[in-house]
């Protein structure tokens, strides 16, 4: 990177995306809004690999949060939160084939932590809210074959 010139700062600059080239005019970062009105940055490698994206939006459909992706371009951590509800959000980590590995949830009734397989089954959890908590193990099937719960109602 090149030293900074002694100028003022520009007060304002506005554009509908900004993109940040390297020595070789690859694309590194891009911060923009999509026609749906979805803001982004995305951070690239230098092989031009998509390797983080932030995103934010009112759109239900759509998840505030941050993406990080391996080399081959499959998303190994989102964190999130509901465009719509206010009380969920949540975290989670993917194995090389994009299936659910690990998981921290919280919504409005409370939250979750799960721990799958490397096939995605769910081996184990624990579960939080108001009424009881619970921590689970299940079998390769996601059959839940032990449970040590505290319940509202003994």
């Amino acid at each position: 990177m090149s030293e900074p010139e002694n100028k003022p700062p520009t007060e304002v600059l506005r554009t509908k995306r900004l993109e940040i080239v390297d020595d070789e005019r690859k694309v590194r970062a891009a911060l923009g809004t999509d026609a749906a009105g979805v803001t982004s940055l995305s951070i690239f490698d230098q092989s031009g690999r998509l390797r983080a994206s932030l995103d934010a939006s009112e759109i239900p459909e759509q998840a505030n949060g941050l993406a990080l992706f391996d080399t081959n371009g499959k998303l190994q951590v989102a964190m999130g939160a509901s465009a719509v509800n206010v009380n969920e959000g949540g975290l989670k980590c993917y194995g090389p084939n994009g299936e659910d590995r690990v998981g921290l949830a919280m919504h409005k009734e409370g939250s979750g932590l799960f721990f799958n397989d490397t096939q995605g089954e769910r081996r184990a959890g624990l579960n939080v809210n108001e009424k009881s908590s619970n921590l689970y193990c299940c079998d390769a099937n996601g059959r839940s074959r032990s449970d040590f719960g505290v319940y509202e109602d003994g």
